[in-house]
C-alpha cells in the first residue's frame, strides 16, 4: 500500500517537471524541436499512438527470454540514446546498456522481465509510464519487484532518451521482498 502511495506521489512529481519542461516548448533544444517537427508532419495523435505502441512492445519483448531482452534494446534504442535510473551510473546506446544488463544477467541470473503497466501517456514525443517490473530467474520465479516511472522520448520511431524514477531502496535486498543475489560486487 505504501509503495503505491510513493509510486503516485512520484507520479505527481515528474508530471510537474514534464509539465514545467513543455511549458518553456518555445525555448527547446535542437533534438525536441526536430521531435516536434516531426509532429507536424505526422499529426500529434498519430505519432503519439505510433510512440505508445512502439514503448508497448518494447516492453513485451522482455517477457520472452533474456535473448530477446537485450535485443530490445539495441533495436529500440538510438546510438546516443540516454537511459537514466536512480542510483545506476548513466548509459548511452543499446550496447552499454546491454553490458551492464549482461553483468547483472551473470551475477543475478534473471531471465525475464514482466512488466505490468499502472498508468500510461503521451505528450508530443513523450511518453511516461508508471509501471512496476517483475523480475524473474529461469524458472519464473520472480526474484526482484521494481516499481517506478518512466519517461522516454521517442524520435523517428526510436528511444533517444529514458528516465527512470524509483525509490532507491527498491535496489536494496533488506527492503525489496524478492532480493537480489549479490554475490560479488559489481562494478562499470
Amino acid at each position: 500500500y505504501m509503495k503505491r502511495i510513493v509510486a503516485t506521489l512520484v507520479t505527481g512529481v515528474v508530471l510537474a517537471i514534464f509539465n514545467a519542461g513543455i511549458a518553456n516548448a518555445d525555448k527547446a533544444s535542437a533534438p525536441r524541436q526536430s521531435a516536434h517537427t516531426a509532429t507536424d508532419k505526422i499529426g500529434t495523435r498519430e505519432m503519439e499512438r505510433r510512440n505508445i505502441d512502439l514503448v508497448t512492445r518494447f516492453f513485451a519483448r522482455w517477457s520472452v527470454s533474456y535473448a530477446e531482452l537485450r535485443q530490445s534494446y539495441l533495436d529500440a534504442f538510438t546510438e546516443d540514446c540516454l537511459f537514466q535510473q536512480t542510483a545506476q551510473p548513466d548509459l548511452i546506446g543499446g550496447p552499454a546498456t546491454v553490458r551492464f544488463l549482461d553483468k547483472y544477467h551473470a551475477i543475478n541470473g534473471f531471465e525475464t522481465v514482466d512488466v505490468k503497466i499502472h498508468t500510461r501517456f503521451t505528450q508530443g514525443p513523450f511518453v511516461i509510464m508508471e509501471r512496476t517490473d517483475y523480475i524473474k530467474d529461469k524458472s519464473g520465479k520472480i526474484i526482484l519487484t521494481f516499481p517506478c516511472v518512466g519517461i522516454m522520448e521517442i524520435r523517428d520511431g526510436k528511444i533517444v532518451s529514458w528516465r527512470d524514477y524509483a525509490d532507491s531502496a527498491d535496489y536494496s535486498p533488506q527492503s525489496n521482498p524478492h532480493r537480489w543475489k549479490f554475490d560479488k560486487q559489481v562494478k562499470f
